[in-house]
């Protein structure tokens, strides 16, 4: 009975922690977080300051649905716009609790992101590019050379995550500063790219920036012991 009752608890406790059907995205969020560190990314103490980080959203994102359940409509508008709001400053969060760089915060959210999420950011990114084409705002061959760069731009990300494995704790720390203070303008990259104006690669800028950040947190985050 004891047993039957500790194998209950486990139960409602990774329920209250991951939402139902999703034990992958634990296994995503982990996985993610031990290659981030064992590449030197981010250190191991780090790496257990953003699985807190993300248990306590997660926390508070359940509290801020039992609240909108009684909330009245003009309640749960202004409680909709906080969240909103709150949700853009993910990033800077994320930075302070974890003793996070710029560059080490997005390498983070990147590899946390839901691996369906890349493929919708690729269709999102060819969808608005196409309605640029629409709207005669750039060409079709303008269009190409720019999905050509974001393409070419995924492969140097990934061979950047190779390189690192072989760095020392103190080149790793190195590189990633000089890769801070060489940070290029993204409207010159495509202006580059794409042989766009200067009008023209501010509009595609514009248009690609995500809404809102990263959508969602992981759905799960590893319990500490």
């Amino acid at each position: 009975a004891e047993e039957g009752k500790q194998t209950g608890d486990t139960r409602q406790q990774t329920a209250q922690t991951c939402r139902p059907n999703h034990g992958g995205m634990e296994q995503h969020f982990n996985s993610s977080l031990a290659a981030l560190v064992q590449n030197g990314t981010i250190s191991q103490q780090q790496s257990d300051k953003i699985a807190n980080f993300f248990r306590e959203k997660r926390a508070e994102h359940r509290a801020n649905r039992e609240e909108m359940k009684n909330a009245s409509p003009g309640e749960r508008a202004e409680k909709f716009q906080q969240f909103k709001k709150n949700h853009e400053q993910m990033a800077k969060e994320l930075s302070s609790a974890a003793g996070l760089t710029e560059t080490q915060t997005k390498a983070v959210l990147e590899a946390l992101r839901p691996p369906q999420m890349h493929e919708k950011m690729g269709e999102r990114m060819t969808g608005k590019l196409s309605e640029l084409v629409s709207q005669g705002s750039i060409t079709q061959e303008q269009s190409d050379k720019l999905l050509s760069f974001f393409k070419e731009k995924h492969t140097q990300r990934q061979a950047e995550f190779e390189k690192l494995k072989g760095m020392t704790e103190d080149e790793r720390k190195a590189y990633f500063e000089q890769k801070h203070h060489d940070r290029p303008d993204l409207a010159a990259e495509l202006a580059a790219a794409g042989d766009l104006s200067e009008d023209q690669a501010k509009l595609v800028a514009d248009a690609l920036r995500p809404e809102h950040g990263p959508k969602r947190g992981p759905h799960c985050a590893p319990n500490q012991k």
